[in-house]
């Protein structure tokens, strides 16, 4: 195993978590009712759920990928879903926004799905570049990917 190996499945980790911040969040206020201890239960519970779920998430999409075009598998591949690490990032900072200033619900609640579903595909379109083919470059892997975010979304539906 190279030492750069444990690196890259942190960073993957790290993305998955990054993507469900927003629910993470959410669920460790509920805890808090319950004082510190419950906050930091919460939090440790929903950070690891939230985490392989997306790691699950971004390991089925790029496994799939990887049986569909013959390629080996790589963790270079998770690099393409830092949009939807971004997103989460986004959501997060809207949430507490609209926390602060409550009128603007509707605003947030709109760019917040327009901007998770943005980054959703162009997470995967850029997935499917990755897999197109050099000496022969077809749209069949975009389309591919694509067609894999979309049932992603309804068996893995994101944080909405």
């Amino acid at each position: 195993m190279k030492v750069e190996t444990p690196v890259k499945l942190l960073k993957i980790s790290v993305y998955g978590w990054m993507f469900y911040l927003p629910q993470i969040i959410t669920l460790s206020m509920i805890g808090s009712l319950a004082g510190i201890s419950g906050f930091l239960i919460l939090f440790l519970t929903a950070s690891i759920g939230y985490t392989i779920r997306a790691v699950i998430m971004m390991g089925i999409s790029v496994g799939i990928m990887c049986v569909l075009f013959q390629k080996k598998p790589s963790l270079d591949a998770f690099n393409y879903f830092l949009p939807l690490s971004g997103w989460g990032i986004l959501s997060l900072l809207l949430r507490t926004i609209n926390w602060m200033v409550p009128q603007i619900l509707q605003v947030r609640i709109l760019v917040e799905q327009i901007s998770l579903v943005t980054a959703w595909f162009l997470s995967y379109y850029m997935l499917g570049k990755l897999f197109n083919r050099e000496n022969k470059p077809t749209m069949r892997p975009v389309v591919i990917a694509l067609l894999i975010a979309v049932l992603l979304f309804f068996l893995l539906p994101p944080p909405i």
